[in-house]
């Protein structure tokens, strides 16, 4: 029990499909500065954000020392086990949007080669899938065109969209962390987050049991949870947005293997991809219409997407739904090799980084710049010890 809730609480710190192995720090003047239309410091200055993403770090590295030598190589903090690596298309109608909101990767309708990868949320790579677990979803498209956030992708025409199985995060302020990640490192961080941190427990708890009962990554919904920009820096009508997949009602998920079975997810991720031959997916855009409902650097908060009350008897309509802005398509035909060893490779030595982005998609908020810098200072902590790249 102690092992599940350890795994699910890593969550509050590590929420991303990032590849760590390969994980690429951005670099540009964009990486450090602030959009002022939508973000500012915590703690009212870059040194106090600074001082608390180091004591963050700090204290994740020595649990990672940690626990170095319970294993060969380092795993990844998050995200470990992987379902599937699924080759797919990714085309943009963006019909149903707004022209001013037709930016970045949504300014033409045209269609891109994606990768796709399907997870567990947690820093176990063997684990059962049984169990509380938001899962992930990670989307690398390829061919982007376009000048990217770090100098060090800027030849890479790449576009990267992280999600997991919630809507929201579970911890407004990073200051928060501190204290969890120091009770990570002694491995006493339940009774700590119940304490500290109680509604953040509750939350996962929460999120987590609704999707208890999920047997197959083709039947989840998968969120940002965090927002991104919509526009360049210069766009004085550039917006923010958060973006989420869901199922295409025309799917037939089939499954074979219950959740006695120690990989369930892939087993049956599989066997439907191999009796559908095809399966379809909406990526769909909520757009920060409504920034006094809507906050950036404030990820607990649930972006309304209706009508608290039916129309006729609500007085606000300070509300925006998630809009269809393209279809993904996974063929069985492209991706009878699933479960080769160079497939699963190609998803696992592949960077998945929500700063993996053009410029007019930058990551917004106080949760996307801690995540930055820590996933740099783990990147480079592991790496060293397990010897890539030398």
């Amino acid at each position: 029990m102690k092992k599940k809730l350890y795994s699910f609480f890593l969550l509050l710190i590590f929420i991303s499909c990032s590849n760590l192995n390969s994980y690429r720090t951005t670099s540009s003047i964009f990486e450090n500065n602030l959009d002022p239309k939508f973000e500012e410091y915590e703690g009212g200055s870059q040194l106090h954000e600074k001082r608390i993403h180091k004591k963050i770090i700090d204290f994740s590295i020595q649990m990672l020392e940690k626990n170095q030598p319970k294993y060969k190589n380092i795993p990844r903090d998050a995200h470990a086990k992987s379902h599937g690596c699924l080759k797919a298309s990714f085309e943009v109608d963006n019909q149903f949007i707004k022209a001013q909101h037709r930016k970045g990767v949504f300014a033409l309708n045209r269609k891109y080669d994606a990768l796709i990868r399907y997870s567990n949320n947690d820093h176990l790579p063997f684990r059962k899938d049984k169990g509380l677990d938001l899962r992930g979803m990670a989307i690398k498209i390829f061919g982007v065109p376009g000048e990217k956030i770090g100098a060090n992708i800027e030849h890479e025409e790449v576009q990267d969209f992280l999600m997991y199985g919630s809507k929201t995060f579970f911890i407004k302020n990073n200051a928060d962390y501190i204290g969890f990640v120091r009770s990570l490192r002694d491995e006493n961080s339940v009774s700590t987050l119940l304490k500290e941190q109680p509604r953040a427990a509750v939350r996962t708890v929460y999120a987590q049991a609704k999707l208890l009962w999920k047997k197959n990554p083709f039947s989840i919904k998968y969120f940002s949870a965090t927002p991104v920009r919509l526009g360049r820096l210069e766009d004085e009508n550039r917006s923010a947005m958060k973006y989420g997949v869901y199922p295409c009602k025309s799917n037939k998920v089939k499954n074979i293997s219950g959740k006695k079975r120690h990989d369930y997810m892939r087993e049956n991720l599989i066997h439907t991809l191999e009796q559908s031959q095809k399966i379809c997916l909406e990526f769909r855009i909520q757009t920060q219409d409504y920034p006094e409902v809507m906050p950036i650097e404030d990820a607990t908060v649930k972006w309304p997407e209706k009508p608290s009350l039916p129309m006729k008897f609500n007085l606000s309509r300070s509300f925006s739904p998630y809009k269809k802005v393209a279809t993904i398509n996974i063929e069985y035909a492209d991706n009878v090799d699933i479960s080769s060893g160079q497939r699963r490779d190609l998803c696992e030595h592949a960077s998945f980084s929500p700063w993996n982005s053009l410029i007019e998609h930058k990551p917004l908020g106080r949760t996307m710049r801690m995540r930055r810098d820590v996933y740099k200072a783990i990147s480079d902590f592991r790496r060293s010890k397990n010897m890539i790249g030398k």
